[in-house]
């Protein structure tokens, strides 16, 4: 809410966290989190088994899911993550010659941007504020969220983006036959500050140690013909239905946040917005 720059951002906060708790130099900062939030406390010779375990649930319930975040570099006084994530989108791409691919970017540009269009039964959700899709991913167990406000700004939008409207977003879709059309994105951040929170309880105030950067690529992607040869959203979602008609779509060619998250449990594996292409 305080950066006044304001670009194109993703964080996956959970696998974050994962790179964080395991080393022991954080481990009363996490102590006090554990406390604070009322969090099953769990012994730090326990945590890497802990997070191995889920890493490995997640490769489970989907193999193509593969989400990696590392810790790249450490200093005395500083941290640094990197986290990756590619996503091909396996559905046949509807996109016409002539469909009109202009995004108007944050600052009013209206760049001709790579779109995807697809066609079928999605989660949707239209309101005043705010137009949402649900897009499944990989083999279904996951969920590429985009919502895209329609009564404010983005950054607005954002700064009053909290649990509490995530989850009332999940619960008002409702599936539809509809075209999404929305553009092919690549979010890349460099070295970017994340403020972990002063945490007091009744005995002290616990600061981070480190200051904690980030540098985030994720990229969404047309998926290949192998990929689609061996697609289940394909014969799930029948992508046949709307593309032979003049169906508008529900476009995405403005500024939007992007949520990937768990389909069952609604755990947020990856958040950020797009504001504008990147160079």
């Amino acid at each position: 809410s305080t950066d006044t720059t304001f670009s194109n951002f993703a964080l996956s906060p959970f696998y974050l966290l994962n790179n964080l708790i395991v080393d022991t130099l954080f481990s009363s900062y996490f102590t006090t989190y554990e406390k604070l939030y009322s969090l099953s406390s769990i012994n730090n010779n326990d945590m890497p088994s802990t997070i191995n375990s889920f890493l490995a649930i997640v490769h489970k319930i989907d193999s193509t899911f593969d989400l990696k975040s590392e810790v790249s570099k450490q200093t005395k006084n500083k941290i640094f993550i990197k986290q990756e994530m590619e996503i091909p989108l396996l559905y046949d791409d509807n996109t016409s010659k002539n469909f009109d691919n202009i995004f108007t970017t944050y600052d009013n540009k209206k760049p001709r941007l790579d779109y995807m269009n697809i066609s079928g039964n999605f989660p949707i959700y239209l309101s005043d504020d705010e137009q949402v899709s649900e897009i499944p991913i990989g083999n279904g167990n996951y969920i590429l969220m985009l919502i895209q406000p329609t009564s404010c700004s983005i950054k607005d939008y954002i700064n009053k983006f909290d649990e509490q409207k995530y989850f009332s977003l999940i619960q008002n879709t409702q599936e539809r036959q509809v075209n999404l059309a929305f553009p092919l994105i690549n979010v890349d951040t460099k070295d970017k500050e994340i403020y972990m929170p002063t945490l007091s309880n009744s005995d002290s105030t616990i600061t981070f140690p480190k200051k904690l950067f980030v540098s985030t690529s994720i990229s969404l992607r047309k998926a290949t013909m192998a990929e689609l040869s061996t697609n289940v959203n394909n014969k799930t979602h029948n992508n046949s239905v709307l593309s032979k008609n003049d169906s508008k779509p529900i476009k995405y060619d403005s500024p939007f946040l992007f949520i990937i998250r768990g389909k069952n449990s609604n755990l947020i594996m990856f958040i950020g917005w797009y504001l504008s292409p990147q160079k």
